[in-house]
């Protein structure tokens, strides 16, 4: 792999769905060459981006792993779902949401991933119902 140990600073990105934006954190290894990226979901419930839930507190599993990633080459995105965090506007009623709607979004980030020549390979990891 052609990276330094070197992250490069979280930037904050985003996509578009018919409800609203969804906003996620993508960290981009300094490299020269195209390297793989995860797509990081969060489990159910509201769990944000970096894995903080309210009922179980902040503990940013999620974050801690994108970095960790980041410390070996691996480029991530790591969001807020519907309805959660940055995310919030995003979400409908909570008797409105579907399990495949989270699937669908999950597809837009992918895509967004794989729009980016900078990344070789694209994998999705999740916790919980982030795993979909």
């Amino acid at each position: 792999m052609g990276y330094t140990t070197q992250a490069s600073t979280p930037v904050e990105v985003h996509i578009t769905t018919l409800t609203g934006t969804l906003h996620g954190t993508q960290i981009t290894p300094a490299s020269n060459m195209p390297e793989p990226a995860v797509l990081i979901i969060a489990g159910s419930g509201p769990t944000d981006r970096n894995g903080n839930n309210p009922l179980a507190g902040q503990n940013n599993s999620l974050k801690l792993l994108a970095e960790g990633l980041a410390d070996h080459g691996i480029a991530s995105i790591r969001y807020d779902k519907r309805g959660i965090g940055e995310s919030a506007a995003a979400g409908p009623e909570e008797a409105d949401l579907r399990f495949d709607t989270y699937v669908e979004d999950a597809a837009l980030w992918i895509q967004q991933l794989q729009a980016d020549s900078r990344f070789s390979s694209i994998t999705v990891i999740g916790h919980s119902e982030g795993s979909l």
